[in-house]
């Protein structure tokens, strides 16, 4: 066999292995593609398997979320829709009361403007009668002024001067007689319109004042006017009762916290509080005298001291009733 067929057989062997290299690398190679599309296969069904589950779980999160978020809104709704209740109320607790307050004080305007009327009335009598009687004494002057002229040699001048003076003092003592009067008609109205005020204030505020109403204290400056003063406690204290109308107590054997209290109860602020500045001019007068309190310098002080209060109370009155305008 010469060179020649050896060459030609091995190029026929050669051609036959790779073709059989090829097929066998084509088969290979398919193989793998197909383990890499099954286990591919595999890893995504175990994605959408897995990304399915994480889903429901995400789903079923959410809707605990909105359960629990719905609780939370529907408590706050509650809590919101309460305290609108609460306000409402409120509002309407308060409403009522302004409207009873402003009921109180709309009686009280028409209560005041009836006594206006009455009194705005009653000075039109007043004036009446003024000019009737000052109707008469002219009447009366010209008829003296005629008798004495007749019966009398006295000059015209002389019966006017006489009748002058004559008329002059009886228009005096007329007027004196007026005016004390009406003084005491203006006291006792201002008394009962003062009380009537009173007693609707002290109505209104019952309750929330209820102790300031009724009680009020003083107190000793210190122990030895103490002990002036309760040299004759039982007379003393019976005497200013007596002149304030209110009930006092002081305490002949008190414990330590309590031994410079004076208690004043009285249902009448006024004279609760004409109590409170006598004691405060007792407790002056005796440190500067140093000589025990009776019952005599009681009543003087008590005395000047009430026309203190009531000149105090109609200068008040006067200043207030000028702001309101009458």
């Amino acid at each position: 066999m010469d060179i020649t067929q050896i060459l030609t057989y091995l190029a026929i062997g050669g051609a036959s292995g790779a073709g059989l290299f090829f097929t066998v690398q084509k088969l290979v190679e398919k193989s793998i593609i197909n383990e890499a599309k099954e286990e591919a296969g595999e890893i995504t069904k175990e994605a959408e398997d897995s990304f399915q589950a994480d889903e429901a779980e995400r789903a079923e999160r959410i809707q605990e979320i909105e359960l629990e978020l719905w609780g939370k809104v529907e408590e706050a709704h509650l809590s919101i829709e309460e305290k609108c209740t609460e306000l409402e109320e409120r509002i309407q607790s308060k409403k009522k009361g302004y409207e009873e307050s402003d009921k109180l004080n709309r009686q009280t305007l028409m209560n005041t403007e009836n006594d206006l009327r009455l009194l705005s009335m009653q000075l039109a009598d007043v004036q009446n009668q003024f000019q009737t009687v000052k109707k008469e004494l002219e009447d009366k002057k010209e008829i003296y002024t005629t008798d004495l002229q007749t019966k009398t040699s006295l000059t015209s001048q002389d019966v006017i001067g006489m009748i002058k003076d004559r008329f002059i003092a009886e228009y005096q003592a007329d007027a004196e007689k007026y005016i004390e009067q009406v003084d005491i008609e203006l006291k006792d109205f201002a008394e009962a319109k003062a009380k009537r005020v009173l007693s609707l204030c002290i109505e209104r505020f019952s309750k929330e004042m209820s102790t300031e109403r009724h009680i009020s204290s003083t107190y000793f400056p210190n122990e030895k006017i103490r002990a002036l003063f309760c040299q004759n406690l039982d007379e003393n204290v019976k005497v200013l009762q007596d002149i304030t109308g209110c009930d006092i107590f002081i305490d002949a054997v008190p414990e330590p916290e309590r031994l410079f209290n004076v208690q004043v109860v009285g249902y009448d602020p006024v004279r609760r509080e004409l109590a409170r500045r006598i004691f405060d001019k007792i407790f002056r007068d005796t440190e500067k005298s140093n000589k025990p309190t009776d019952p005599t310098y009681i009543k003087r002080v008590a005395e000047s001291i009430k026309t203190e209060l009531v000149r105090q109370i109609k200068k008040d009155g006067d200043l207030l009733a000028k702001e309101l305008g009458f």
